[in-house]
């Protein structure tokens, strides 16, 4: 422990110090502080969304899945949901997930605060949030995924998805 302390000291000695050219004595600060009033502090910027989720009703998505020939990408999420929130913050704005999710589905946002899309969550039975839902141009559910992803995940299951079929429990019926 003394051996500690010693070489502890012996290396603060060996620190550079600056010294005034005027007087030749340490000087107490050598870095320079603005007023407080004229410190800028940044807003963390969120980055903007890299899924380009579209707009209008789910049988506008259905049609535009069959006219593209894509699988639509159903995203079921809430305002009061903490995943929801992470998923919008670090996976949608993944720029080279958001160019694969943007090319291959049709990638739509199911708002649950909106009672709107109560018709859809009892259609698919969704019961946690966030929940992500791979369906075909028919409506037929072929991947459900639950929870958060980081955007590399996330992209793998839905390119496993793109060769999936509808799962018969929750087929369409």
């Amino acid at each position: 422990m003394i051996r500690l302390a010693y070489l502890l000291f012996l290396l603060v000695g060996l620190l550079p110090t600056t010294t005034s050219a005027q007087t030749g004595q340490p000087e107490a600060d050598s870095v320079e502080t603005a007023p407080a009033d004229s410190v800028l502090i940044a807003e963390p910027v969120a980055l903007p969304p890299a899924v380009l989720f579209q707009t209008g009703t789910f049988d506008d998505m259905l049609k535009q899945a069959k006219k593209e020939n894509k699988l639509i990408l159903l995203d079921f999420w809430a305002t009061w949901c903490a995943p929801c929130h992470r998923l919008d913050r670090e996976t949608f704005t993944d720029v080279p997930l958001g160019d694969y999710v943007n090319s291959k589905f049709v990638p739509y946002r199911v708002n649950i605060d909106d009672f709107s899309g109560m018709d859809l969550v009892e259609k698919y039975k969704v019961e946690a949030y966030p929940t992500m839902l791979v369906v075909d141009a028919s409506g037929a559910e072929v991947r459900r995924l639950t929870g958060f992803f980081l955007p590399t995940y996330l992209q793998r299951e839905l390119i496993a998805s793109e060769t999936a079929r509808p799962t018969k429990a929750r087929k369409k019926k």
